[in-house]
């Protein structure tokens, strides 16, 4: 026999009239539903097997509507600081110190890490998320809006570049280009995509933009350094700020491949596809090194390069 039981409680953690949550499959188990992330973590689930939130994280908590951005969260088994949420928000401890983390279906949706996309400088929680999809090999998917990370480059980049950062062919997409929008906004200037020496990833159906308020530097839109395997781009670019350096611009580059002079990695079977608008160059190689042949001249929109 199946046996079902499922507490709805309302975002004070007081239980209101059962329902049947039809996102949850049946089974022996038992499950609470709650209106927000901080609802679930302030209350106590013992017995619990399974946490739906039907709410944004963050600041979204009591405010924003899902079923987008709402979670599923199983009991993990670990206990940890009662009423608190794990480091990269993939999951809670509840007012017992019982651990819940997020169950994941294929695709990481952004928001589900508290990721909001309403144009603030989100680095933290970006990174966050970064650290998180490298750990588990999860695709994720940005739902539209402007995700910034203010100052610093996007999180997806090796910090070292001995060795290539290994991201397991995951996928990351938005919903559409000019939909979603990954920017950055800075003094002196930070390339968006900065994909230094990575491997086995993608990104696709998002735009990339930047501004800058200085004159030190300019801003690029994917800047792939220091070597580089698998990389599939599919994404448009627009409005990157460039600066004259008289004998060379620096930034304004939708596409750029560029080498350190310490770098030891090679490039092979990387795409770069895409429209660049309001950008000095469509696709720009900025290398003293030969380690691979492009057939693709500097352009201002419309441009597909392949590196084999």
């Amino acid at each position: 026999s199946i046996s079902y039981k499922i507490i709805r409680k309302d975002s004070s953690g007081t239980p209101i009239a059962p329902t049947i949550d039809p996102y949850i499959p049946l089974g022996s188990i038992a499950v609470a539903s709650f209106d927000s992330f901080a609802s679930a973590r302030a209350a106590s689930l013992s017995g619990i097997d399974l946490i739906r939130t039907h709410f944004f994280l963050g600041s979204w908590e009591s405010t924003a509507a899902g079923p987008q951005g709402g979670a599923l969260y199983h009991s993990d088994g670990t206990t940890g600081t009662a009423s608190t949420a794990y480091s990269d928000n993939s999951g809670f401890y509840d007012s017992n110190g019982n651990g819940y983390s997020l169950v994941v279906d294929g695709e990481l949706n952004a928001h589900q890490l508290g990721i909001k996309g309403d144009g603030t400088d989100e680095y933290t929680a970006i990174s966050k998320l970064e650290s998180y999809v490298f750990s588990n090999n999860v695709d994720v998917y940005f739902p539209p809006g402007t995700y910034d990370t203010g100052i610093q480059n996007w999180p997806f980049r090796n910090t070292v570049t001995s060795s290539l950062r290994d991201y397991g062919g995951i996928v990351i997409r938005g919903a559409g280009k000019g939909v979603t929008i990954f920017r950055t906004t800075s003094v002196d200037g930070a390339d968006v995509l900065q994909l230094n020496a990575v491997k086995n990833i993608s990104f696709r159906d998002l735009s990339v933009t930047a501004s800058i308020s200085g004159s030190a530097s300019g801003s690029n839109g994917v800047s792939i350094t220091n070597g580089g395997e698998n990389i599939h781009i599919d994404i448009d670019a627009f409005s990157l700020p460039a600066l004259d350096k008289s004998s060379f611009l620096d930034g304004g580059k939708a596409f750029t491949i560029q080498n350190g002079v310490s770098a030891t990695n090679d490039y092979n079977n990387i795409t770069l596809k895409g429209q660049a608008t309001n950008c000095a160059w469509g696709f720009e190689k900025s290398t003293p090194y030969n380690e691979f042949d492009i057939g693709a001249s500097p352009v201002y929109s419309g441009i597909v390069v392949d590196i084999v």
